[in-house]
């Protein structure tokens, strides 16, 4: 009789151990956090070649182009620099000069330069 009283109090110990280290298990949880983010350029100290007014406007078109995809995509910051790096290769040796800084804010008021531009004219040009 000992030993099935004996028996009954493990089986009862085990039996609340496992509930108490079932109900005790933490359970782990993601949680996602979206941020807003606004891009501008300041072109303050980018310069054309006089007569070459049609490829500023150009150049600039594109650039907008590439900022106003980021707003209706999931776009990285390092895609976003790829991207407008390539404009800036394209339109770079030619008619435009100077530099165009690459900005960015979490509040859409206070920005910081995330990356310059540099531009250099063809030599003929400079």
């Amino acid at each position: 009789m000992k030993k099935y009283f004996m028996a009954a109090v493990a089986f009862i110990c085990i039996s609340l151990v496992s509930i108490v280290m079932t109900s005790c298990g933490s359970e782990e949880t993601t949680t996602v956090k979206t941020e807003t983010v606004y891009y501008k350029y300041d072109s303050a100290n980018l310069y054309y070649v006089k007569g070459q007014e049609a490829t500023l406007a150009a150049f600039m078109t594109e650039m907008g182009e590439v900022l106003s995809s980021v707003s209706s995509a999931n776009v990285t910051e390092s895609n976003l620099i790829q991207r407008i790096q390539a404009i800036v290769d394209t339109y770079n040796n030619k008619y435009l000069h100077g530099t165009l800084k690459l900005m960015k804010s979490t509040d859409g008021s206070n920005f910081n330069s995330i990356k310059t531009f540099t531009m250099t004219a063809a030599p003929e040009y400079l």
